[in-house]
């Protein structure tokens, strides 16, 4: 569905899809106001799923939209708070675990320990062991032999061995 999308939207982030009736201008409002800006919202989820599948195509278009609002956002970067935090995420994006486990207890310490060794930015997604949440997300994150929990780390683009026990969880974070 998002690769679809990048085709419909000619440049990635735009609130109107090329097929859509012929409009006198097509608006791409970077900035917050009462609500977060859509479409910095939009970037940050290409780069979250990018960073997360190894998908080029979504940091791309993130890229592009980026600086297509970068422009206004350096004139008044309060206004553009989303779009600022999106740039951030972009050029140092935050540590990412995936977890593979079928119960939240078991999870526990492998959260704890991640917490503890990684940046406050960095983030937990928990998925269970079996299902197949979309065959690119389980295909970069599979459940591995018998293990309770099965960990991946990813620091920007690069995605750790699997950790199958606390120690080896340990010794990825600390690499």
């Amino acid at each position: 569905a998002v690769a679809a999308s990048l085709t419909r939207y000619r440049d990635a982030i735009q609130p109107t899809a090329d097929d859509h009736e012929i409009l006198l201008q097509r608006a791409k409002s970077f900035d917050d106001n009462a609500f977060l800006s859509g479409n910095a919202m939009a970037v940050r989820s290409l780069l979250e799923l990018g960073f997360l599948l190894g998908e080029p195509r979504y940091v791309d278009a993130a890229e592009r939209a980026l600086r297509a609002g970068m422009t206004e956002a350096g004139r008044w970067p309060s206004a553009h708070a989303t779009l600022m935090r999106a740039l951030l995420e972009y050029t140092t994006p935050p540590e990412r675990v995936v977890l593979r486990c079928d119960d939240d207890a078991d999870a526990a310490p492998w959260r704890a320990l991640a917490t503890e060794r990684l940046s406050p930015r960095a983030r937990c997604y928990i998925m269970p062991r079996a299902e197949q949440v979309t065959p690119a997300l389980s295909a970069h994150h599979h459940a591995v032999g018998d293990a309770v929990v099965t960990a991946y780390v990813y620091r920007g683009t690069q995605c750790s061995a699997a950790a199958n026990s606390l120690a080896e969880f340990a010794h990825v974070l600390r690499a």
